[in-house]
C-alpha cells in the first residue's frame, strides 16, 4: 500500500466495491530548457497547491460492458473528458467495462491548473485499482498520452510539494517518439512547501488558457531559447529557487519564480498575446508587483495568476486589497490557499 492509499473494509484479495480518488490542483511556473543542445529539452517547474482537486469514485456494475460515467450537469464537459479517459484506459488495458465513475468535484478546466492530466490519473487510478491492478502515475499517463512535455502534473499526483522534472530526451517534440518509450519526464528534485506560507491565486473567470490543438501548435511555432538562456534559467531554480525553498526563505524563492516567469512570459508572448493571457490578471500582477511583491506569475497557459505571502495574514491582507481596487470587474476571482505536500488520496471499501 502506497502512502497516498487509506483502505477499509472488504477481505483481503476481495474486489473491492467502491475505489473514491481526490486529486491535487497543480500550479505550472515554466519551463527551464527549450533549447536541447545537451539532449534533453523543456523541464518543468511547479508545484501542488489545495485551493482545487478533482474528487471522484468508481463501482463495479452487473453489465460488462456499460462503462459509464456520471456528475453534476456543470460538470458536463468534465465528464466527457472523464469518459474519453476511461475508454482509453479500459481499452489499453483490456478491462472488463462493468464500472460506474461519479464525479463529485472537478479543478476548473483550461485556467492553469492542471485539470486534465488529474483528472485522466484519477480515473485511470480509480478503475485499475477496482481491477486489482497497481500501475504507477507514469505508466497510467503514458497510456493516457499525459505528461509529453511537463512531467509536473505527474509529480504532483503522486507526492505532492514543489516539484522540477529533468525533461525529456532526444529534441522534445512532444510526440513521444524521441524519447524511446514515451517516457514522461522524470522528477528530479521535491521539496516540502513551508506549511505557513500561503499563495494568492488570481481568477480570470471570462477567460481560458490554450489547450488541445492550438497548444500544440502554439508549441510547435515557438522558436527555442538561446543556450545561455537556458543556462541561466537551469542555474537560476537548481541554485536559487530550490535553496531557498529548503532554507524557507520566500524572497529568494519569489524572486527566482519571478525571473523564471519573465523569461517564459516574453517567450511565449506571440502564442498568448502578452506577457499573460489575460490582461487583467496581468494588470492585478503589475499592481502586486508595485505593492512590493516579489514572488508571482501565471500557472501555465494561465489565465489563472498567483503570488506567495509569509502568512495567511498577509495574503488576505493583499486580497482584501485586491477585491476592493477591483470590486466592479465581475470577472475577477482572489483566493487564498496554501501548498499541498501529499499526492493524491485514494479510498477503497
Amino acid at each position: 500500500m502506497n502512502n497516498n492509499q487509506q483502505a477499509s473494509g472488504g477481505a483481503e484479495g476481495a474486489k473491492p466495491h467502491r475505489v473514491s480518488v481526490t486529486a491535487p490542483a497543480r500550479l505550472h511556473f515554466g519551463f527551464l530548457n527549450l533549447h536541447g543542445g545537451l539532449g534533453r529539452r523543456f523541464g518543468s517547474f511547479g508545484m501542488a497547491v489545495d485551493g482545487f482537486s478533482t474528487r471522484l469514485y468508481a463501482v463495479p456494475t452487473t453489465n460488462a460492458d456499460n462503462l459509464r460515467v456520471e456528475g453534476p450537469d456543470h460538470y458536463r464537459q468534465t465528464i466527457k473528458h472523464a469518459s474519453s479517459f476511461a475508454n482509453t484506459i479500459t481499452d489499453g488495458l483490456d478491462l472488463e467495462r462493468a464500472a460506474a465513475i461519479t464525479i463529485e468535484e472537478a479543478i476548473p478546466d483550461h485556467a492553469g491548473l492542471g485539470s486534465g492530466t488529474q483528472l485522466g490519473l484519477a480515473v485511470a487510478t480509480a478503475l485499475t485499482k477496482l481491477h486489482g491492478l497497481d500501475l504507477s502515475a507514469g505508466e497510467m499517463a503514458r497510456l493516457l498520452g499525459r505528461g509529453a512535455r511537463s512531467g509536473i502534473g505527474i509529480g504532483v499526483f503522486e507526492q505532492g510539494g514543489v516539484i522540477l522534472d529533468g525533461g525529456v530526451a532526444g529534441d522534445g517534440s512532444g510526440d513521444g517518439a524521441d524519447n524511446g518509450e514515451n517516457r514522461p519526464p522524470t522528477v528530479t528534485s521535491r521539496l516540502a512547501f513551508p506549511d505557513e506560507w500561503r499563495l494568492m491565486l488570481i481568477l480570470d473567470l471570462k477567460s481560458k488558457g490554450l489547450h488541445g490543438g492550438k497548444e500544440s501548435d502554439a508549441f510547435d511555432a515557438l522558436p527555442p531559447y538561446q543556450p545561455g538562456q537556458a543556462a541561466d534559467l537551469c542555474r537560476m531554480i537548481t541554485m536559487q529557487a530550490l535553496p531557498a525553498l529548503a532554507e524557507k526563505n520566500i524572497s529568494g524563492f519569489g524572486r527566482a519564480v519571478t525571473a523564471l516567469q519573465e523569461a517564459v512570459g516574453n517567450h511565449f508572448a506571440a502564442a498568448q498575446g502578452g506577457r499573460y493571457s489575460s490582461p487583467r490578471v496581468g494588470e492585478v500582477l503589475s499592481w502586486l508587483a508595485g505593492q512590493g511583491v516579489e514572488g508571482y506569475g501565471q500557472s501555465s497557459w494561465g489565465p489563472t495568476g498567483f503570488a506567495f505571502f509569509k502568512s495567511e495574514a498577509e495574503a488576505t491582507r493583499m486580497i482584501e486589497a485586491a477585491e476592493q481596487k477591483w470590486k466592479d470587474d465581475g470577472g475577477l476571482q482572489f483566493m487564498v490557499c496554501g501548498g499541498r505536500n501529499q499526492g493524491h488520496l485514494i479510498k477503497i471499501l
